[in-house]
């Protein structure tokens, strides 16, 4: 079974150069993963994302979720999420 990434770690509003300059990091330091987690019911969308997140990520950045609902229906019961994992590279020996 896949672990949960800890929600803590998913950053809502925080841009992906922003992240880099807040820890002294270039984007060349990490491999970048986009994870999405499609069609989850709107109360588990943020649980349910962080089961997608590899676990050797160190952060998750760009989180954001877009609700819709079923066909012809007012009412949004189900999001996608999207993030931008950044997972470090091995240090070169």
């Amino acid at each position: 079974m896949t672990s949960k990434f800890p929600l803590e770690k998913i950053l809502k509003n925080v841009k992906l150069e922003t992240y880099l300059e807040s820890v002294g990091k270039e984007v060349s330091d990490y491999d970048l993963w986009g994870v999405v987690g499609e069609g989850i019911t709107i109360g588990q969308i943020t649980n349910g994302f962080a089961y997608k997140v590899p676990s050797n990520a160190e952060v998750v950045v760009e989180y954001h979720i877009e609700y819709y609902g079923e066909k012809n229906s007012q009412v949004m019961t189900q999001a996608n999420a999207y993030g931008l994992a950044l997972i470090p590279k091995n240090p070169r020996i």
